[in-house]
């Protein structure tokens, strides 16, 4: 399986219309949440990296979750979510067969 951009794309446009409806709607609280949920995803698109990426899913995502709980937001992205934590499984299982060959 390939490095999940795609799913990463989709997350950051998906929040960055958040933003902008946020922002007309002067709702500076949710452009906040939106904000600082996405700010990280261009470091790991750029730099492709398996430990940012692992970051996000396992501290970020679910920060943003807790607290976008009471908003019809999160199933926009649900998909791409999936498919980067089976990227991540299969990453982690991968690493796993590395460590045991070398023992």
């Amino acid at each position: 399986m390939n490095f999940p951009e795609k799913e990463l794309s989709v997350i950051l446009y998906y929040g960055l219309l958040r933003i902008r409806e946020s922002a007309a709607n002067d709702d500076c609280e949710m452009c906040y949440l939106e904000a600082d949920h996405l700010h990280n995803i261009p470091a790991i698109l750029r730099e492709k990296s398996i430990q940012l990426l692992r970051y996000y899913s396992e501290i970020e995502k679910p920060a943003y979750i807790k607290k976008a709980t009471t908003q019809p937001i999160i199933i926009d992205v649900w998909q791409s979510w999936s498919i980067i934590d089976q990227f991540l499984s299969e990453q982690k299982k991968a690493e796993k067969g590395v460590r045991f060959c070398l023992l």
